[in-house]
């Protein structure tokens, strides 16, 4: 599973990283979830069952502030899944 994960605000990307992982499981999502924000230097999302079917569905799922136990500095966190060749 290859992950795209961002922070925005407003319509600008201010941070970005690409994460690459074999496997496609819950697991490895939030185990990649987990590396991101930990770069990005942020507390991890509240992730429910909902946000991972999403992202099953549409290869994307968005965080919202409210998603997160500590405040954070940015409208929306987006986690997209990268097509692999």
């Amino acid at each position: 599973m290859k992950l795209w994960i961002k922070t925005y605000v407003g319509d600008k990307i201010t941070n970005s990283i690409v994460l690459s992982k074999k496997g496609v499981s819950r697991d490895v999502f939030d185990e990649m979830l987990k590396e991101a924000v930990d770069t990005f230097d942020l507390s991890t999302p509240v992730v429910l069952s909902q946000h991972f079917h999403h992202f099953a569905n549409y290869n994307s799922v968005k965080f919202l502030p409210r998603d997160f136990v500590e405040p954070v500095d940015f409208d929306k966190l987006v986690v997209e899944n990268v097509k692999e060749d």
